[in-house]
């Protein structure tokens, strides 16, 4: 994992070198550093990419999330405050977007705003109900309001949509498989039978799976 990660970091490096005004760049590398612990530097890379498009709500919003980790209460705050003034002006202009709306429920959770907070994740999950991101940004925002229960749900329903597409993905990547090698190496169908049914017994469990889950999500 750390090698994966030193590669991509000297690519972030690679491409900011060539192009010093790229913010995709700068906001990725930002994300990597940040899930890797590396918070100064995850700040350094969310407030340049800011500079490089000083519309963005995103990059401000997750230099507020950095600033919280890092301890420094007052200045995350200002910089939640920032993320939602300019969300807003983006919603304005893209209503029918799950996105903004949940990264804004995150904002005023911790802002306090409690009712508008629980207003727009219901109107992200109305715009994206199976979105594994916007389930579980929802299931973030719900913890930090303190509804446990509604968060717990919001994992579960993510965790059982990831589980179905799993299973979905292996069984069309097998199908696939089989067609691919036929073209190169001809099999007998009984080989192609077995490869079939292998398929169809991971997809049947991972279904399963999602099954569970999404029951134990609407007994919950």
């Amino acid at each position: 994992m750390e090698q994966r990660y030193g590669e991509a970091a000297m690519e972030f490096e690679r491409a900011i070198e060539l192009d010093p005004t790229l913010f995709d760049a700068r906001y990725y590398y930002g994300r990597a550093c940040f899930k890797g612990g590396e918070l100064e530097k995850s700040l350094h890379l969310f407030e340049q990419a800011q500079k490089l498009r000083s519309d963005d709500y995103e990059s401000v919003y997750l230099i507020g999330l950095v600033l919280m980790q890092l301890g420094r209460a007052n200045e995350a705050r200002d910089a939640q405050q920032d993320a939602l003034k300019r969300v807003t002006k983006y919603i304005d202009l893209n209503p029918d977007e799950a996105r903004p709306y949940i990264l804004a429920a995150g904002a005023l959770a911790r802002l306090g705003q409690r009712e508008r907070a629980k207003q727009w994740i219901d109107r992200a999950q109305s715009l994206a109900p199976d979105d594994d991101a916007i389930l579980y940004n929802a299931g973030c925002a719900l913890a930090i309001l303190g509804e446990q229960d509604k968060a717990l749900d919001a994992y579960l329903k993510r965790n059982g949509a990831i589980a179905r597409k799993i299973g979905i993905i292996i069984f069309v990547a097998v199908l696939i498989l089989i067609q691919t090698s036929n073209t190169f190496v001809r099999r007998p169908p009984s080989s192609d039978r077995a490869f079939a049914i292998t398929a169809l017994v991971f997809y049947t469990v991972f279904a399963v799976i999602a099954f569970l889950l999404e029951k134990r999500h609407k007994e919950s």
